[in-house]
């Protein structure tokens, strides 16, 4: 079995999923209808072989607590004009599932689990966003649940959320977003959003696509999907695709695929929303620093397809170019870093995992360092 590097966090196998509950029903001090049952240990059966959780709508307060082997944080929830109970987010955490296990296909696997102490929350206390940090043997990454204002809400209140949603994120590395955007998008395909199963682009779209790119995220469910793309159903039976799970670019070579559990059911009698799950391997993704990793060189055949040709020239299009103050070392970094990510894009072959950090943050502030000295030493002459 292909082991981690010492001192670097690698995931073997990786299962996320970002689902709106439209409420939880759960048993702490929840409003709910005398006929409605709680979801949480339902859903916690159903998800139970997923790593990372985020839920929409959960409306319970706020709490960290353990259900079972999951521990759960909630972001407490919010209040209508009515003063019912709504919103509400929270992040769920298998402490069970091992990290470095691949579907049971080693029968004595290595073992690494995320703990109750290598989460911490970042931002809580708040019904639309919550942030928390998971620092464990192989995975280091910011988690973000999110859940954006509807088409119904004012204008104040869908800009309130995503400069919110922008500062929440900031400059953080390794970000894995769980969003129920109200969003429509994929009609403007780029690095981050593609354009499977497009739609015409909304405010929140539009809002939620330059979010991604600002960040240097993607949403591998808008380049490929298993199973049907809409994750709402509304009132009047009408399909939309509204929920994502955004991760760093960096990490797409590592992604099996994006699907919808099948046969999910909840209790509250409607179809409403579906979950939307992504499943990673072999991903050393997992390091906080500006690395990026070697990609496979495309085959010979795959550069004399046409398709492939004119989809990679139409990513390197896109590419936004550093400014003219930019280093001369950054600005090769983050152009060469494109150029390989374009490629793995557009001439995907076979993806055996990531295996070598394209630069790791001794080797670039050696990099610096040396380039400090040269240009001293030429001043000084």
């Amino acid at each position: 079995m292909k082991e981690a590097r010492k001192g670097t966090p690698f995931v073997k196998n990786l299962k996320i999923v970002s689902y709106n509950a439209g409420t939880l029903c759960d048993t702490i001090g929840v409003e709910r209808k005398p006929d409605f049952i709680n979801q949480a240990p339902l859903i916690a059966q159903q998800l139970k072989d997923f790593h990372i959780v985020g839920i929409q709508e959960a409306r319970a307060p706020t709490s960290k607590r353990m259900m079972g082997h999951w521990l759960r944080i909630s972001g407490g929830k919010g209040r209508n004009k009515k003063g019912s109970s709504v919103l509400g987010i929270e992040l769920w955490i298998n402490t069970g599932l091992n990290l470095l296990d691949i579907d049971d296909e080693d029968p004595k696997p290595q073992k690494a689990f995320i703990k109750e102490g290598d989460v911490t929350i970042v931002l809580g206390n708040n019904p639309r966003i919550l942030v928390a940090s998971i620092r464990c043997t192989c995975l280091d990454a910011y988690v973000v649940v999110a859940h954006a204002p509807h088409s119904g809400d004012s204008d104040v209140e869908r800009d309130t959320f995503w400069d919110s949603l922008d500062k929440a994120i900031g400059g953080r590395a390794n970000v894995v977003l769980l969003i129920d955007s109200n969003a429509k998008v994929g009609y403007l395909p780029s690095v981050a959003i593609g354009d499977w199963c497009a739609d015409d682009e909304n405010l929140n779209g539009r809002c939620l696509h330059r979010m991604l790119l600002d960040k240097g995220l993607c949403s591998p469910s808008t380049f490929a999907h298993s199973g049907s793309s809409f994750t709402w159903t509304a009132p009047n039976s009408s399909t939309h695709r509204g929920d994502f799970v955004a991760i760093p670019c960096a990490w797409f070579p590592s992604v099996v695929r994006s699907f919808k559990p099948d046969d999910f059911y909840n209790l509250l009698g409607a179809d409403d929303h579906s979950p939307v799950a992504l499943h990673l391997r072999d991903c050393f993704g997992g390091c906080r620093q500006e690395g990026r990793c070697a990609w496979p060189r495309p085959s010979p055949t795959s550069l004399a397809d046409p398709d492939k040709v004119r989809y990679f020239s139409l990513l390197l299009q896109q590419f936004d170019t550093p400014s003219f103050c930019t280093p001369v070392d950054t600005h090769y970094k983050q152009t060469v870093e494109y150029y390989h990510w374009a490629a793995s894009m557009a001439f995907p072959g076979k993806r055996s995992g990531c295996r070598t950090l394209y630069y790791s943050d001794v080797t670039w502030s050696i990099v610096v360092l040396r380039k400090k000295v040269t240009a001293n030493h030429w001043t000084s002459r």
